[in-house]
């Protein structure tokens, strides 16, 4: 078991790595390529971060179909509600608790009830336990609609940080892209592997592992990206962070895994539905106090995600 666990996180580090540096080389590309840099921000680098959900979810569904495991259906599920979950509680309360939190007026209007929309409508989607292509492809339609209006936004004056963008040489970013990817998805395959097995090795659901080890562990860059920048002070790149990846979690990840392979037999409840919504309730309730999420309030988000972890063991 300690050494499937090491394989785990082993995998999981050059998932993170390979998002890294492909997220790097396409950024570099792309201003190379004269794209404006707040659009490459909005795109390229507000993605890279979600690259290691992307790639698992779906490994997953694609594995599902050619082993014939439904199971695998359950961790690319699984792995989404269970990364907005640590997104909305583990992080936001983790960033809270180093230094209170300024939300903008038009994220708590706009942004933070869209990712309130987006768990209610999974949850509809997924009340039969399974996702058709056509659901898939709506969510990936509201996608690409959430991104024309938040570029629309940016051109209107909305900033967007691109600070962390470097020039690069194109052969340069070109390797970067291409080992990147080839990292990242030989990674991920390993990834969905290896958490499956410690499924079996422990006789619990894939679900289980989806919403905890591998929602976490997906989490991982949007959790040190989130604790850097409110370090630095920049609690709304914070907030900002958390509210991309929630959206495009759910949106393009769930989007492009039920498109790619129809899943079936799902057993992510309502329940663990359920908790994503009060997850993103509590972040859009404690946005809306003074447009500030308080120091107490990021102690009751924490304590919302440790009850929910704690239940799912006891339950299993």
């Amino acid at each position: 078991m300690l050494i499937l666990l090491l394989e785990l996180f082993v995998s999981l580090a050059f998932i993170i790595l390979g998002a890294d540096w492909m997220t790097k080389g396409a950024s570099a590309i792309a201003i190379n390529m004269k794209i404006k840099p707040f659009i490459v921000g909005l795109t390229i680098v507000a993605m890279g971060t979600s690259a290691p959900e992307l790639c698992v979810s779906l490994s997953s569904a694609i594995e599902s179909a050619t082993s014939n495991n439904p199971g695998l259906g359950d961790i690319a599920i699984g792995n989404v509600v269970g990364s907005n979950i640590f997104n909305n509680l583990l992080i936001v309360g983790c960033v809270a608790l180093i230094a209170p939190l300024s939300v903008k007026k038009s994220t708590v209007k706009r942004d933070i009830p869209i990712t309130v929309f987006a768990s209610v409508l999974l949850l509809l989607m997924l009340l039969d336990a399974k996702l058709s292509w056509w659901e898939g492809a709506i969510l990936l339609a509201l996608f690409v609609a959430y991104m024309a209006i938040t570029i629309k936004n940016a051109k209107n004056g909305e900033p967007v940080d691109t600070e962390d963008i470097k020039p690069m040489k194109s052969w340069k970013a070109i390797s970067l892209i291409i080992v990147g990817l080839a990292i990242l998805i030989y990674s991920s395959d390993l990834f969905v592997d290896f958490a499956s097995e410690i499924a079996k090795a422990l006789d619990v659901s894939e679900k289980i592992i989806g919403l905890t080890i591998v929602g976490c562990g997906t989490s991982a860059p949007e959790l040190a990206t989130s604790i850097m920048a409110a370090r630095k002070g920049e609690g709304e790149m914070a907030i900002g962070n958390v509210i991309g990846s929630n959206i495009f979690n759910i949106f393009m990840i769930i989007g492009a895994s039920g498109v790619i392979q129809e899943l079936e037999g799902l057993t992510v409840n309502t329940f663990d539905l359920g908790v994503l919504i009060v997850a993103a309730l509590l972040f859009l309730v404690f946005s809306f106090t003074k447009y500030k999420i308080e120091r107490w309030e990021g102690v009751v988000m924490l304590a919302v995600c440790i009850g929910y972890i704690s239940f799912l063991i006891a339950s299993n």
